[in-house]
């Protein structure tokens, strides 16, 4: 014989069955939702970028803890040249990477959207990273020497820019000096002839 306790918590056990199903049809629903705005992006991104964009974007707001979304808007951004929301994007999606492969991929990206920037010493860092998730990539490894030289370029620059301002700070001084010294005498010669009148 069942007893009243035994009921209820048949009841207890069926209702948590049925929300668990519930629930995952709704992730399910999500996660089909996602693919399909990412889908939708990928196969107009040659021909529309606009429209990729938009599709992007509600993959996003539909699952942002999701890479593929971000990864993607991001490239879409760079391909149409806005290398600051690209970076943010790939940021963004490397906050929520989990697997090398997608970190190896978001890592070189920054490096590629830091050297479009003219940002060397950053993008030998993001090649760095990308290459720790990735050490046989020779992509990555042939980007991140091109980043170092570039980096040591700027350096360079800097160096000899450096050396420029010290020349014009001595030649600033040597200026004010002999100025200092025409001013002297011609005190001096004031005072001479003050002196003899």
């Amino acid at each position: 014989m069942i007893t009243m306790q035994q009921i209820k918590i048949n009841k207890i056990l069926i209702n948590y069955v049925l929300l668990i199903f519930m629930s995952m049809g709704s992730l399910m629903s999500q996660q089909n939702e996602y693919e399909s705005f990412i889908k939708k992006g990928n196969n107009s991104f040659e021909e529309n970028t606009v429209l990729s964009e938009q599709n992007y974007r509600k993959a996003i707001s539909v699952s942002p803890e999701f890479v593929k979304g971000q990864y993607n808007f991001s490239n879409n951004l760079y391909e149409n040249e806005y290398y600051d929301e690209a970076l943010l994007n790939q940021i963004e999606a490397s906050k929520y990477a989990k697997t090398t492969v997608d970190k190896h991929q978001i890592f070189h990206n920054i490096g590629n959207i830091l050297m479009k920037q003219e940002m060397c010493k950053e993008a030998v860092e993001a090649y760095k990273n990308a290459l720790k998730n990735n050490p046989k990539d020779d992509e990555s490894r042939y980007n991140l020497a091109l980043a170092k030289d570039c980096a040591k370029e700027d350096e360079n620059e800097n160096e000899s820019e450096g050396e420029d301002e010290d020349e014009d700070k001595e030649k600033d001084k040597e200026k004010d000096n002999n100025e200092n010294q025409k001013d002297d005498k011609d005190q001096q010669g004031d005072e001479e002839k003050e002196n003899e009148d």
